[in-house]
């Protein structure tokens, strides 16, 4: 993965450049999360990584989350949120601008904040909001970073417009020839200018394409791929045969035991696989950029497409009682580390109805004091009524 090469242009780009911030939109694949991975390494200060899903859309779980990124990143590390209460649900732009200046009294002046897959809750009301008064409110000298597979909201164009905040597209990501024969070079596959030209060619400088070649071509040196890599019927195929089929039995075992946890570090491989190899196995993944990623604090997690290639591989391949224990026990593994909203989350996908709901009522109090209303309700109406109990009701 060029990430842990350092010398794509473009970083250097964003990290010199004189916008405070940026919003790089791209589909998947095309290297957001190593541009963002690689230019967090560059960064002189603290960098706060926070991670993305659908839930992030209500007002009270995204900033609930932002400030524990924040103070985890050391950007503001013994700093506390202004308390979110049941009247800015109706008024989130009043919590956004207490919350920002609250933080910018307190943040480190050379911090950096990444939100890994914006796309999954930048429609949110209080998301355009929260981008003008980061750049109004903030230090200077502190940076903002959105990945995401979508562009910047429609309340951003004044940002993009003022410079202050950059716009960068997948046609920016697109590896050029010199970084696509670099990509190459650092997955084994010999510097060759004509076989530099046929993978360009097959994957029109998609990253996740050239390093799926790339390590096709390392197990048939000498042979040319010549076959078509369209990303929407190929790409699972693709998966299962030249990439998860040709892991060792030990690294397909680890990775089918995380495959349900959105991040993870090296004990979890180890608890969930039962085997002391395992987080061995998905770290030397990792040194060879194959669809897995190390985060600041030496946490991992799976590239999207690639996650849920898993997700369907282990209940297709695994004994139904097998694949469910597995997803017990990572619903165990984050109730043990305090990741409980994940934790029911995972219950509920599973159909754990019982343990979800023995959750929900224990985090329902404490989610609705901090006006975590919505998160509540859709956990419940996500259970069957036999399992919700009268306080549910």
């Amino acid at each position: 993965d060029l990430a842990q090469q350092g010398d794509r242009p473009g970083v250097q780009d964003v990290a010199g450049g004189d916008a405070r911030m940026t919003w790089v939109g791209a589909p998947a694949g095309s290297g957001k999360t190593s541009l963002g991975l690689e230019l967090a390494a560059a960064h002189p200060g603290p960098v706060a990584w926070l991670r993305l899903d659908e839930t992030d859309a209500d007002l009270a779980s995204f900033f609930h989350f932002l400030a524990e990124a924040v103070r985890s990143g050391g950007v503001a590390a013994d700093w506390q949120a202004p308390q979110l209460v049941r009247e800015h649900l109706s008024a989130p732009a009043v919590y956004v601008r207490a919350f920002v200046r609250s933080l910018a009294g307190a943040v480190a002046a050379d911090a950096c904040l990444v939100f890994d897959d914006t796309h999954r809750c930048q429609e949110a009301p209080f998301f355009g909001p929260l981008l003008s008064t980061l750049a109004e409110e903030m230090p200077h000298g502190t940076r903002v970073l959105c990945l995401s597979r979508l562009p910047p909201p429609v309340q951003s164009t004044r940002l993009v417009v003022n410079g202050q905040m950059r716009e960068m597209t997948g046609a920016d990501l697109h590896f050029s020839a010199a970084e696509t024969e670099a990509l190459l070079a650092a997955i084994g596959v010999p510097r060759n200018p004509d076989t530099t030209t046929t993978v360009g060619r097959l994957t029109h400088g998609w990253a996740a394409g050239i390093a799926m070649v790339g390590a096709w071509m390392q197990r048939r040196p000498g042979e040319t791929p010549a076959w078509d890599l369209d990303l929407a019927r190929s790409v699972a195929g693709y998966l299962a045969s030249e990439v998860f089929g040709t892991f060792t039995p030990l690294e397909r075992k680890s990775l089918l035991s995380v495959c349900w946890l959105s991040n993870f570090n090296a004990e979890d491989v180890s608890f969930l696989a039962g085997d002391p190899g395992a987080a061995g196995a998905v770290a030397g993944l990792v040194t060879r950029g194959i669809m897995v990623f190390e985060y600041p604090g030496r946490t991992f997690g799976l590239h999207h497409l690639f996650q849920r290639y898993l997700q369907q591989e282990a209940a297709a391949s695994l004994p139904r009682e097998e694949a469910d224990a597995l997803r017990g026990r990572s619903v165990d593994r984050l109730e043990a580390q305090g990741n409980l909203d994940e934790a029911v989350e995972l219950a509920l996908e599973s159909g754990a109805f019982a343990r979800a709901a023995g959750m929900v009522e224990k985090l329902a109090v404490g989610a609705l004091a901090q006006a975590r209303h919505h998160t509540v309700r859709r956990w419940i109406t996500r259970l069957p009524e036999a399992f919700r109990t009268t306080w549910l009701r």
